[in-house]
């Protein structure tokens, strides 16, 4: 009974020792936080973008397209070229990388800001296979200007997130998660046309952060290596997303 009662002590004693370690520590180790801060983000409409002259002049289908995997293409079923003016819509067929006659008159017709998708069906053998299999490339582009509009006051991202941060926090809103607008800077720098892609799901917020894209100072506008100053289109995303440590 005295050797029960013995190692009972001896284990509470190391139960009580194991406790104060665990917690002389903790105050050594770096604690996990989150923390939601607003972040911005602003691009040109499209990813890709080719200059007009370019694209005008070109013969092939490997000369809208830098790294154009000639060897991938063992035999063409099609080509299809699509341009995309507003609301109309065009297209003109080919069957090799050779532009046709018609494929060259639609790239020849292009105007800033025109949407360009290229559709290649072709062959390929599979190396692991080695059976002959169907497949698409499909890319698009855009026209964009020889010379592309900045933003002239500063840092562009710093600029938005103090301003939309400080009317966030005087008009007392909760942070939001993502909002998302598409802007055009005009021919005299000024921003026009704002519209939004992505509601933050609070009508008053979406209206503050228009009005400050709106209100931006006037930008050095895009132009063409000829000098004419042209529109150019942005797209502008911003949000509180979280990020922990």
């Amino acid at each position: 009974m005295r050797t029960v009662i013995f190692l009972w002590l001896i284990a509470s004693h190391l139960d009580c020792f194991a406790q104060d370690w665990m917690s002389s520590l903790s105050q050594y180790a770096t604690p996990k936080t989150t923390e939601r801060q607003l972040n911005c983000w602003v691009h040109n409409s499209y990813a890709k973008g080719l200059q007009k002259e370019s694209v005008q002049t070109a013969q092939y289908f490997s000369d809208l397209l830098p790294h154009y995997p000639e060897s991938w293409l063992e035999r063409y079923r099609s080509t299809q070229l699509i341009v995309t003016k507003g609301e109309q819509i065009t297209k003109a067929k080919g069957k090799s990388n050779v532009l046709t006659s018609a494929q060259i008159d639609l790239l020849k017709g292009v105007e800033l800001n025109n949407k360009i998708q290229i559709l290649i069906e072709y062959t390929q053998t599979n190396v692991i296979t080695k059976a002959v299999e169907n497949r698409t490339m499909d890319i698009s582009f855009v026209i964009v200007p020889d010379q592309e509009a900045v933003f002239t006051e500063g840092e562009l991202l710093d600029y938005l997130k103090d301003q939309i941060a400080k009317e966030i926090a005087s008009k007392q809103f909760n942070q939001f998660e993502q909002f998302a607008a598409k802007f055009t800077v005009a021919e005299n720098g000024t921003v026009e046309a704002v519209k939004t892609l992505e509601t933050s799901k609070n009508k008053a917020i979406d209206q503050l952060i228009i009005k400050i894209i709106q209100n931006m100072p006037k930008w050095k506008p895009a132009q063409n290596n000829d000098g004419k100053k042209v529109k150019q289109e942005f797209e502008l995303y911003t949000g509180y997303w979280m990020r922990g440590c």
